[in-house]
């Protein structure tokens, strides 16, 4: 990839760049483009869950090593977080899923970030990302996404997500993590399929396991 961004996925001749772009050339190509919503009620649902979706304030609280600056960043998060609970409240009142028992693009997206930045940001920075009593339809929607087989089969233990977040939240660099740190901490860790490395770093991660596996 020449921007040295992940996720990118080459498949034969294509390459493809960016998370929600690699999310729907695969509903495309695996002709489940139904993950975007069958209705005209269901597009705009899942299209503006997408648009709500900002990955970049889980990193700012994980990358914020000031702490008069945290709660800020805490509270642009949890803000966040809020508008996602009352669409998903709205949409479906029982769920799990955004779309109810239909698994949407809305969870492909968000997911693979409450595995990755939970576990790491309780750690680091000693907040709890998505407490049931405040997002209790988020939570439902993350408790669903993992009892899926799918999802249980490229899964990865939350200490591997501590390591590789390391660099972010203890290291000079608020950037992106240097290439050569993160193949060193994949390498070190089993994994248990192509899927679960690539959601290492990558929003789209979930969608190569679950929305195009056989009903997982």
């Amino acid at each position: 990839n020449a921007s040295g961004t992940v996720p990118y996925l080459i498949d034969g001749p294509v390459s493809v760049p960016e998370s929600m772009i690699v999310v729907e050339y695969l509903a495309k190509r695996y002709h489940r483009e139904d993950v975007f919503g069958e209705t005209p009620k269901e597009v705009k649902a899942v299209r503006l869950a997408l648009s709500l979706i900002n990955p970049g304030h889980f990193y700012q609280v994980l990358t914020c090593r000031d702490p008069a600056a945290l709660a800020g960043k805490e509270q642009a998060m949890k803000k966040m977080l809020a508008q996602l609970e009352d669409l998903y409240a709205k949409e479906s009142e029982s769920g799990p899923y955004l779309l109810g028992d239909k698994l949407s693009a809305a969870e492909i997206s968000l997911v693979p970030f409450f595995e990755r930045m939970i576990p790491s940001i309780n750690y680091y920075r000693n907040i709890d990302v998505l407490p049931e009593e405040s997002f209790p339809r988020l939570h439902r929607a993350f408790i669903a996404c993992g009892a899926r087989n799918a999802f249980r089969a490229t899964t990865s233990d939350p200490r591997f997500f501590i390591d590789v977040y390391r660099l972010y939240a203890k290291g000079d660099r608020a950037g992106a993590l240097p290439p050569n740190a993160m193949v060193k901490t994949i390498r070190s860790r089993p994994m248990t399929s192509v899927a679960a490395t690539l959601a290492v770093g990558i929003a789209a991660g979930l969608s190569l396991s679950i929305a195009f596996s056989r009903r997982a």
